[in-house]
């Protein structure tokens, strides 16, 4: 999926660090992540844009608080619409054993 990361609103993305740098994660990708993946469990990220390291401002810190917990209600969102989908899917519906 070809996100434009240039275009993201910066609530709708949490900031992660990869080998080449920093990265905006959107819910929808990190869940498409999931999806494909399909482990037993994962664990949401949050926002990584300050380094431990750094001298954080408390205005920055509750930011990423409030930006880390809004990715956490959008994948919790995508994760319950994922599942009904899932639910209703013919082949999968309860008592079908196709």
């Amino acid at each position: 999926r070809g996100e434009d990361s240039s275009h993201l609103v910066p609530w709708q993305s949490v900031s992660v660090w990869g080998v080449g740098g920093r990265v905006e994660m959107t819910a929808s990708k990190f869940m498409a992540i999931q999806q494909a993946l399909q482990p037993d469990w994962f664990q949401c990220i949050s926002d990584g844009e300050a380094t431990c390291n750094e001298a954080t401002s408390i205005k920055r810190a509750r930011k990423s608080v409030d930006r880390s917990l809004l990715f956490l209600d959008n994948c919790l969102k995508l994760q319950e619409e994922s599942e009904v989908k899932l639910y209703h899917s013919p082949r999968l519906s309860p008592g079908n054993s196709s």
